[in-house]
């Protein structure tokens, strides 16, 4: 659903080199309220109903309509990542990070003033500096290719949010329109600072063509201007009581109660659909089904032989999304005191309009023991490892990242739990949160976000953890089956349901 909005005074910022200036974390709640200078005509603009949380800044932002989101986190470096999503080749992208400085002298608009000063000397004349005997090249001043295209605020106005505390976050912005190179588009950068605290600063950077900002600029200010912020510390607080009871939910299972769950699942299998307007399964598009088995057991030799027992849960699922066929086996291992696990995803995409075509492949392998966990990404012929070093006291293994809907629905206890764990998607680990409410007649809603930057998915669950419907973070609603149904349903389609894999 869109949300429409108009909001004035939108600002923007950037990932740009400042000297004395490193990545930080932003803070404070502004509401989209003009500053003291009025900086555009208001105009609807459509942004996405919910907000673009990202969690490691404290802030919230309604980004444009149809846009898609990334987000990442190096370190204490976090950034994030607004594209057009109407394209291939997305026609704009919004950077936005946080930063911080040690320069007690800094203010908006001095960090602007070098931002500003930065890109117009990285397209100026340059010549060499004779006063000295080592060649160093100087720039020539009012020679720069580059042109500031609006800077705001004009000298002796001041510009500001108005937080929903009450409190004045001054922000300035600039716009410069960069050369030509090699015969490609000119680009407009926008880069706007929101001083969040005396050593703290939001950025927002925008990066598009120089025909797209005149039709974006109102679509970028408003979507920036709709930032919401929060006191960084209000946000380590709230993560903190997520931690909090969602390792207390993890404690209550020791490793009898562990296995327990694990020998008494069943095999269930999940149908993934787009309903049809009439509501009759005969008019549901069908996206694919999942068979997940959890069982409690030794690994065996083919996945390295280990001695020790565990929960094992292996997952078979099948996606049909136009003309490809995507095929994945998933098997995750963890030993029931949760100091080990490994785990080994293969994934297989054909294309039906080329039967005779091999599929390209794709495999991930991890392991963990206690805080020391490598993952290892096989694409194409070209593999790639990456080390990790996650919170364990905090951390959720793959296997029971799975049984977390039957832990917390088993409990009974209405809440918002957080949690570290590793995810294949983004490929990082990253914080989960999981709500847990009543729903009618003794079910059980569980919304699930599995990192940062991803959409929530809804689960509504029988009191015994079992699920009855849902929908994913992409909007394809899911449901329990049996294979029976499934493959007499696919058959009835004309899907592919036989030897592919």
């Amino acid at each position: 659903m869109l949300r429409k909005i108009c909001i004035v005074a939108g600002f923007v910022g950037g990932l740009v080199a400042l000297s004395g200036v490193a990545l930080g974390q932003g803070e404070e709640t502004p509401a989209s309220s003009p500053g003291s200078q009025k900086v555009a005509d208001p105009s609807p603009v459509l942004l996405e109903q919910n907000p673009f949380e990202i969690e490691q800044m404290g802030i919230a932002i309604y980004i444009p309509s149809g846009a898609v989101t990334t987000s990442s986190q190096t370190g204490s470096k976090a950034t994030a990542s607004i594209f057009d999503g109407s394209s291939k080749v997305p026609a704009w992208q919004i950077i936005v990070s946080s930063r911080s400085t040690t320069r007690g002298d800094l203010t908006v608009e001095k960090l602007i003033d070098e931002v500003t000063k930065q890109l117009l000397d990285a397209n100026a004349d340059v010549e060499e500096d004779k006063r000295v005997a080592t060649k160093r090249m100087l720039v020539k001043a009012g020679q720069s290719e580059a042109a500031v295209i609006d800077r705001q605020p004009a000298a002796g106005s001041t510009l500001f949010y108005k937080s929903m505390k009450g409190d004045d976050l001054p922000v300035a912005r600039v716009y410069v329109a960069m050369p030509e190179v090699r015969g490609s588009k000119p680009v407009v950068r926008g880069v706007t600072a929101v001083q969040v605290s005396p050593q703290q600063f939001v950025l927002f950077e925008l990066l598009t063509t120089g025909d797209v900002f005149k039709d974006f600029q109102q679509t970028y200010e408003t979507s920036v201007a709709s930032t919401e912020f929060r006191s960084v510390i209000e946000a380590g607080v709230e993560r903190a009581e997520l931690i909090s009871a969602g390792t207390r939910i993890l404690a209550s299972y020791d490793a009898d109660a562990l296995i327990e769950v694990a020998e008494n699942a069943t095999e269930r299998w999940e149908r993934m659909y787009r309903p049809g307007a009439d509501g009759k399964q005969a008019n549901d598009e069908e996206v694919g089904y999942r068979r997940i088995n959890v069982s409690y057991g030794k690994p065996g030799a083919k996945r390295g032989g280990g001695s020790e027992s565990g929960i094992i849960v292996e997952i078979d699922a099948r996606i049909v999304e136009k003309t490809q066929l995507v095929d994945t086996k998933s098997w995750f291992f963890m030993t029931p005191d949760r100091k080990q696990e490994n785990w080994d995803i293969s994934m297989a995409i054909r294309d039906l309009n080329a039967a005779s075509a091999p599929p390209s492949l794709m495999r991930e392998v991890g392991a963990r023991a206690d805080g020391e966990m490598t993952v290892r990404v096989e694409r194409g012929g070209s593999p790639a490892t990456k080390m990790f070093q996650p919170p364990i006291e905090m951390y959720v293994s793959r296997a029971e990242s799975y049984l977390l809907p039957v832990l917390l629905v088993k409990k009974a206890i209405p809440g918002r739990y957080g949690y570290y764990g590793y995810q294949s998607a983004t490929g990082e680990v990253s914080f989960r949160r999981d709500v847990l409410d009543r729903g009618a007649n003794g079910t059980w809603k569980l919304t699930t976000r599995l990192s940062e930057g991803q959409n929530e998915q809804v689960g509504m669950y029988r009191a015994d953890g079992t699920l009855v419907s849902g929908t994913l973070q992409n909007g394809v609603s899911v449901e329990q089956t049996t294979g029976k149904e499934l493959l007499e349903l696919w058959k009835k389609k004309g899907l592919p349901v036989g030897g592919e894999k």
